[in-house]
C-alpha cells in the first residue's frame, strides 16, 4: 500500500508568522535549522509544508498544536526526513519518506507514505 500526502505553501505567509506561532509550528531543532538558514522564510515554508503533507499522507488528523510533533530533520548528506516525536502521530506499520523544494515564492512537499517490510 502506498498514500502520498502534498502540500504547497506561499512563502509570503511565513514572513507573518509571530514568535509564540513559531514555538508552536516548529520543534525547538527544526527552529535551531530556521535560524542556521538566516530565519529564511522559504525554509519555514518547506518545512511547513513537509507538515501538512505528512498529514495527508498518514490519513491521520493531526490539531495544529501537534504540528512540532511532526518534526523534520536532514540526513548527514541534508536530504530531509520525519522524525515523529509523539508515537500516536502517524502509523508504525507505514514508512515515510519527504522531498521539500522551494522557489523564491512558494515551497512543497510531497511525502510517500510506504507499507514497512517486515
Amino acid at each position: 500500500m502506498m498514500k502520498i500526502g502534498i502540500d504547497i505553501q506561499d512563502v509570503s505567509r511565513m514572513k507573518k508568522i509571530k514568535d509564540d506561532n513559531i514555538n508552536r509550528i516548529f520543534s525547538p531543532s527544526e527552529i535551531e535549522y530556521i535560524t542556521r538558514k538566516n530565519n529564511s522564510p522559504q525554509t519555514m515554508a518547506g518545512l511547513y509544508a513537509a507538515k501538512e503533507a505528512f498529514i495527508k499522507a498518514s490519513g491521520i488528523p493531526v490539531g495544529h498544536n501537534k504540528l512540532k510533533d511532526i518534526e523534520i530533520i536532514h540526513t548527514q548528506q541534508g536530504a530531509p526526513c520525519y522524525n515523529i516525536l509523539d508515537e500516536n502521530i502517524g502509523n508504525v506499520m507505514m514508512t515515510y519518506e519527504l522531498s521539500i523544494s522551494h522557489t523564491k515564492n512558494t515551497a512543497v512537499a510531497v511525502c510517500v507514505a510506504l507499507k514497512a517490510q517486515k
